[in-house]
């Protein structure tokens, strides 16, 4: 209700997010669309005549599964070779070599537990990387303006606030389209 301005009422609230952290509350007031982001707390208003369209959507990203699978794949071969590939980086960096061969656990020396670790993180890194892809998208399309980007799930509550956009937008719309025409000025013929 802080939100609101005179003449205002809710007429839908609605908690988006993933489905463990709902970040965003969308507030549907007979006048206007409230955004409110939880974390970092950030406030976004929008006119229902200025919003062009609500759209939920998903880009898999399967740039990021390939390159996961590339690193893994790096990852088992060098942990198969670790050795060898020890040895090869101590031949070519005499003064690293008592630090690369130092031993840290049984079977294990400071090399090869480092090497290992970092390509295990670039895997986990660049898996995650796909797993966030997968999570979908609420694009809010405003004229003239940025769109506001929301992560979350495809839940009831972005199915409900699609519905009751486009029930505001139906009546409204028609109103406010016929003055966006009104106010663009007629094409003239071109001067000789």
């Amino acid at each position: 209700k802080k939100y609101l301005l005179e003449g205002e009422s809710i007429e839908s609230v609605f908690d988006l997010g993933t489905q463990f952290l709902k970040l965003y509350q969308v507030i549907a007031t007979n006048r206007r669309l409230i955004v409110v982001k939880k974390f970092p707390k950030n406030l976004l208003e929008v006119d229902y005549a200025n919003i062009e369209l609500i759209e939920y959507y998903t880009n898999v990203d399967w740039r990021y599964a390939i390159y996961s699978g590339f690193v893994l794949l790096i990852s088992v071969i060098f942990f198969i070779n670790r050795g060898a590939v020890i040895s090869g980086m101590s031949n070519f960096l005499p003064p690293l070599a008592p630090i690369l061969e130092a031993p840290l656990f049984p079977g294990f020396n400071t090399g090869e537990f480092i090497l290992t670790a970092a390509a295990l993180s670039g895997f986990l890194y660049l898996f995650g990387l796909f797993v966030l892809s997968l999570m979908g998208r609420l694009r809010i399309l405003i004229y003239d303006q940025p769109p506001i980007d929301m992560i979350s799930s495809l839940s009831p509550d972005i199915q409900n606030m699609i519905k009751v956009f486009e029930t505001k937008k139906r009546t409204l719309g028609t109103q406010t389209m016929q003055q966006r025409f009104e106010a663009i000025p007629p094409l003239s013929p071109p001067k000789k």
